[in-house]
C-alpha cells in the first residue's frame, strides 16, 4: 500500500486532552460490538475545523448534543503519510479513510481499494449528474407516507451510518453488501440525487449522510448541502 498526496500536507484529528502525546483519533463503529474503524483526513486545518462545526451542528439539530460535545473535544493536527501508512498497516480493523477538502466535500476510500487504487488526495473536481440512476438499499414495508420511495434501510457502512447509494457500475458491491446482511427484507430500488434532494431539502432535522458508491474510488459521503450543489449544477 502506498498513499499519494498532491496537497503536500494532510491533517487528521487528535483528542484535545492527549497532553501532547499526539494520539491519532480513530473513529470507532457506531454499533457496539463491531471492531471496524475509520480515520478522517483533511486538506487543511481550516477544512478540519469547518467539518467539525458542520457535524456538531447536524447532531445538535437532531437532538444529539452529547455526540456534538464529543466532536468538540477534537483538534486538527498534521500527520505524515509515512505515519499514516504505519498506523493502517498495524491495524487491520481500519476499514476506510475519508478525506475532506476545503469545500467540506468528503471523499471515501475503502481499505480493499488501497492496493490497486491508491488514494490521490486532492481538492474536489467531481461533476455528478443529479438525474443519474442510482440504487438505494430499501427495506420492505418502509415505503409509506411522505418518504415513500426514499426510506433506505439505514445501516453501518465502513463504519458510517448513512444511506448507501450505488451507481449502476457499482451494483456488484451493492449485491455483496446485501449478501452479507442478516436482514432478508432489503432490496435495491432506483433513485436519483435530484429526487432525494427534493424529499430532504425542507426537513427540519438533518437527513444524515448519503454514501455515493462508484465502481472505483473515490466514493463520496454527501450531506444535504452537497446534494444542493449537485442539483444546482455546481458540482463538488
Amino acid at each position: 500500500m502506498k498513499l499519494n498526496n498532491s496537497t503536500g500536507v494532510i491533517y487528521c484529528l487528535y483528542p484535545a486532552d492527549s497532553a501532547g502525546a499526539e494520539q491519532v483519533y480513530i473513529q470507532k463503529n457506531q454499533v457496539s460490538g463491531s471492531p471496524k474503524r475509520r480515520i478522517d483526513l483533511f486538506q487543511s486545518e481550516r477544512a478540519a475545523c469547518s467539518w467539525l462545526e458542520q457535524e456538531k451542528a447536524a447532531f445538535v439539530l437532531n437532538g444529539r448534543g452529547g455526540v456534538s460535545a464529543n466532536y468538540g473535544k477534537l483538534l486538527p493536527g498534521k500527520i505524515s503519510l509515512d505515519r499514516l501508512e504505519a498506523i493502517i498497516r498495524a491495524d487491520e480493523q481500519i476499514c476506510c479513510l475519508t478525506f475532506i477538502d476545503e469545500n467540506c466535500v468528503r471523499r471515501l476510500y475503502f481499505r480493499d481499494e488501497f492496493g490497486s487504487c491508491c488514494p490521490h488526495f486532492a481538492g474536489s473536481d467531481r461533476q455528478i449528474d443529479p438525474e443519474e440512476t442510482l440504487y438505494a438499499v430499501v427495506k420492505y414495508g418502509s415505503q409509506g407516507g411522505k418518504d415513500s420511495g426514499l426510506k433506505p434501510y439505514s445501516y453501518i457502512t465502513y463504519p458510517e451510518i448513512g444511506y448507501p447509494l450505488f451507481t449502476g457500475e457499482s451494483c456488484q458491491r451493492a449485491s455483496e453488501f446485501l449478501a452479507h446482511k442478516a436482514d432478508p427484507d432489503c432490496y435495491l430500488e432506483p433513485v436519483t440525487l435530484a429526487g432525494i434532494y427534493r424529499r430532504v431539502k425542507d426537513l427540519k432535522k438533518d437527513p444524515g449522510s448519503f454514501i455515493f458508491c462508484q465502481e472505483k474510488s473515490p466514493h463520496y459521503i454527501l450531506r444535504r448541502k452537497d446534494l444542493s450543489r449537485i442539483v444546482a449544477g455546481s458540482g463538488l
